[in-house]
């Protein structure tokens, strides 16, 4: 996580998967993967596995914290979306 420029309050940028600990929570952070991220990992020819496989470690990961309250944020993008 970075903060990000100057400015009347602090904009924190998760960069990368994370999960932030509390008395009795988790935060759960996952950001839209970036391209880059994969070149040269041999899973640049399909994101969308390399995605999926992402999160279903991230999820299995995430569930090391039975019994206690679980919040997640996440970037997603949508197949077949078009922006405007």
């Amino acid at each position: 996580m970075f903060l990000y420029g100057p400015a009347s309050h602090v904009v924190d940028l998760c960069t990368r998967p994370e999960f932030i600990e509390f008395d009795r929570g988790v935060v759960a952070l996952f950001p839209y993967p970036r391209k880059a991220e994969f070149v040269g990992t041999g899973d640049e020819h399909d994101l969308q596995v390399a995605f999926v496989n992402r999160l279903d470690e991230f999820d299995r990961q995430f569930q090391r914290w039975p019994g206690v309250f679980r919040l997640f944020f996440g970037h997603f993008g949508v197949a077949g979306a078009k922006g405007e």
